[in-house]
Order: C-alpha cells, then structure tokens, then sequence
C-alpha cells in the first residue's frame, strides 16, 4: 500500500474555482478492502478528467478461489459523461486508488 499527498484546486467546493484542499491518494489492492471501504472514493483518469466513484457496496464472493468483490460504484459526472452507477467486479489482485479531499 502506498499513500501520496497533493494541494490541489477542488472544483466545485466553493463555486466554478474552487477552493484550495488536499489530495491523499493511496494505492492498494482488492485484496486489502473490507466493508471499512463502504461510503470512501475510487479514483480513475477518464477523457482526460480525474473521476471519483463512491464505493455504495462491497459484496465478497467467496465462491471465487482467488478473491473477487462485486462493487457498487457511483461515479460522479465530468463535463462529458453524467454521473452514473456501475457494477464491477475487483479482483483481490486488481490495483486501484482510494482518494480522500479535504478542504484548507
């Protein structure tokens, strides 16, 4: 598991600028989620926009022999794509990226 930092703007948390705020970025592997992770934000670069989906629901599947989670996802909307839900399968090899905002 690695965790980076950035300041960054956050737009839409304080009209079309933004507001100034901190990035935690941390990478990991599906097999390092659990239920803890419900309610917290995956990232992906899409059309060129960094994209965050909350995670709405982590379901084990443990008939899989090598680890696998179905996840709820609500991504949010960028200004080419609306906001969406998406079901998707995670890998307990798979990486991804948790990211949490805070503001000042």
């Amino acid at each position: 598991m690695a965790t980076e930092q950035y300041r960054a703007r956050l737009i839409g948390s304080e009209g079309a600028e933004g507001a100034e705020g901190e990035v935690k970025v941390t990478r990991l592997t599906g097999a390092d989620l659990d239920q803890t992770f419900v309610g917290k934000f995956l990232g992906r670069s899409e059309g060129g926009y960094n994209r965050l989906g909350k995670i709405m629901q982590l379901v084990p599947v443990v008939t899989d022999p090598n680890g696998l989670w179905l996840a709820t996802i609500r991504w949010g909307e960028t200004p080419e794509k609306p906001a969406e839900t998406e079901r998707r399968r995670i890998t307990f090899s798979q990486q991804i990226e948790v990211v949490e905002l805070s503001e000042g």
